[in-house]
This record gives structure tokens, C-alpha cells and sequence, in this order.
């Protein structure tokens, strides 16, 4: 099992999120939006962004970025490419995490990129 963070609670982001735990993986969410992360934690679907759709019990949904990446053995980024640059979401990284970018349209050189 994979300790995972997902960085934005979009459909996107939150399918890729629900994906991973039905895969065996301990997963965190990410949401700008507090009413976000209740609907997911409490009802488990994301009512805003992914209407209609029953998620795994297992996503824990939060809206502080450093609590969701932090002891993240993998953070997959899936914000709009516009967020990507945050410094505060950069640097919240952790630096031994591989990170996966599945923005639209990211810019060159606005990730971090960990070679092994």
C-alpha cells in the first residue's frame, strides 16, 4: 500500500483519488472548498464537482495542503494548471515523494521534478 495525496478535489482530481483507494492505496484529498470536504468525509462523494457519484469510504479529504502531503510516499497534482504554481503548494511538498502532475496544460519548469 501506497501512502498517496492528491492535490485538488476537482472531478479530476477526485476520481483519480477514489481510483487509487479502490486500488488498495491510503489516500488524501485535497479541497480549496471546506463544503468540499465535508461532503466527501461525511457522504462520501464529492456533491460539488463529481455530483451523482458514490466514492470509497477510505479518501480522507482535508483542506490544509500540508496535512495531505505530509508522510505522502506519492502526491499526484491535479489542479488547474493556473494553481500549479503556488508556492505554498510547492514547498509543502515532501521531498522524497514522486510526484505525479495531471494538470491541463502545466508550464515548463513550474514543478518540482525529483529524478531517481
Amino acid at each position: 500500500m501506497t501512502r498517496c495525496a492528491v492535490v485538488g478535489a476537482g472531478a479530476w482530481g477526485t476520481a483519480l483519488a477514489d481510483l487509487l483507494v479502490r486500488n488498495g492505496h491510503d489516500v488524501k484529498l485535497w479541497a480549496f472548498e471546506p463544503d468540499v470536504v465535508d461532503s466527501i468525509n461525511e457522504r462520501h462523494e464529492n456533491a460539488r464537482f463529481l455530483a451523482g457519484h458514490r466514492l470509497a469510504s477510505g479518501i480522507e479529504a482535508l483542506n490544509d495542503v500540508e496535512e495531505t502531503v505530509d508522510d505522502a510516499e506519492l502526491v499526484t497534482f491535479a489542479t488547474p494548471s493556473a494553481e500549479e504554481r503556488s508556492a505554498r503548494m510547492k514547498s509543502a511538498f515532501p521531498f522524497a515523494a514522486r510526484i505525479a502532475a495531471t494538470t491541463s496544460s502545466p508550464r515548463r519548469g513550474s514543478l518540482p521534478v525529483t529524478r531517481t
